[in-house]
């Protein structure tokens, strides 16, 4: 199922901030269910595996989740712990070990300088967000 773009602007610009972070949360947790996790120990095996397909599938959703959270006018707020900052590593895993360094930089980038801005405007960080505090 297919959402036209300017819909889904529509209903995102029409959401509460409280419903909009828990629907982005809610997408987070579905997304990184399907999304393996691509390690050093399962990379080996992984080209040969459907793992990797389904890492290929997954990405257009975790960059569409990573658009959205980017977004200055969404003000999406991660929940403490997110399991959006591990789904952005795993990404990366992918896109490294699928030899899209450019890529695997700015998503790793990016999720940095969010985290870091975390730390100074609410007074955590990557540790919490990603509940290992």
């Amino acid at each position: 199922m297919q959402i036209h773009r300017l819909i889904q602007l529509v209903v995102l610009d029409g959401m509460e901030k409280t419903v909009l972070d828990e629907r982005f949360e809610d997408s987070v947790r579905l997304v990184q269910r399907a999304f393996p996790r691509i390690t050093s120990a399962t990379v080996p095996n992984s080209y040969k595996s459907d793992m990797w397909h389904l890492a290929q599938d997954c990405l257009p959703h975790v960059l569409s989740l990573e658009k959205l959270y980017l977004n200055p006018k969404s003000g999406i707020t991660l929940s403490k712990p997110s399991g959006f900052p591990q789904l952005l590593s795993d990404t990366s895993c992918y896109l490294i070990h699928g030899g899209d360094l450019v890529d695997a930089e700015k998503v790793v980038q990016r999720a940095l300088a969010r985290y870091r801005k975390c730390e100074k405007e609410d007074g955590f960080g990557f540790n919490q967000l990603s509940g290992k505090a």
